[in-house]
């Protein structure tokens, strides 16, 4: 933890233990979520007092991680994890796709997926429930640009 109150003056305040081989984090609220490699965890750090608490065994070599709200999305060796992390201590996986590894963002209600091995960029609807949607792949060449999202409202994968 860096204190960074004084941006000229960033100062170490503290470390805080989370699982093998930190990959990137997201934070929504008051809580930090990193996805941890090598252990396959999510470490979710409440940074009011910075304790830990750790989702096990859902998901294989964590790397991605998008949080929204009290849903955490998180992208794995075997696809697409989502965690229902309202009471973090309670945290576990409610709904998961099985594909291709490769990156997330989320912008809106949409959570764009894009998967490495087969240039497919697939979008889900994200509903103010956390309920998500998705709509079929589409191939996206490279170089390719998406300009605007397709309407998705079938396939619920909850």
């Amino acid at each position: 933890v860096i204190n960074v109150s004084d941006p000229a003056r960033p100062a170490f305040e503290s470390t805080v233990a989370v699982g093998g081989t930190p990959e990137r984090a997201d934070i929504s609220g008051n809580y930090l979520y990193v996805p941890n490699n090598s252990s396959s965890t999510l470490s979710i750090i409440d940074i009011t007092d910075f304790s830990v608490n750790t989702v096990r065994g859902a998901f294989r070599a964590p790397t991605r991680v998008k949080a929204v709200g009290d849903y955490v999305y998180i992208m794995h060796n075997d696809g697409l994890a989502v965690v229902d992390a309202r009471d973090p201590a309670l945290a576990a996986v409610v709904d998961a796709v099985a594909v291709t590894y490769g990156d997330l963002t989320i912008r809106g209600n949409n959570l764009y997926a894009v998967w490495y091995n087969n240039l497919n960029l697939s979008i889900f609807a994200i509903t103010p429930a956390g309920v998500e949607t998705a709509c079929a792949p589409t191939s996206v060449p490279a170089p390719a640009t998406v300009s605007s999202a397709r309407n998705c409202s079938a396939n619920c994968l909850h």
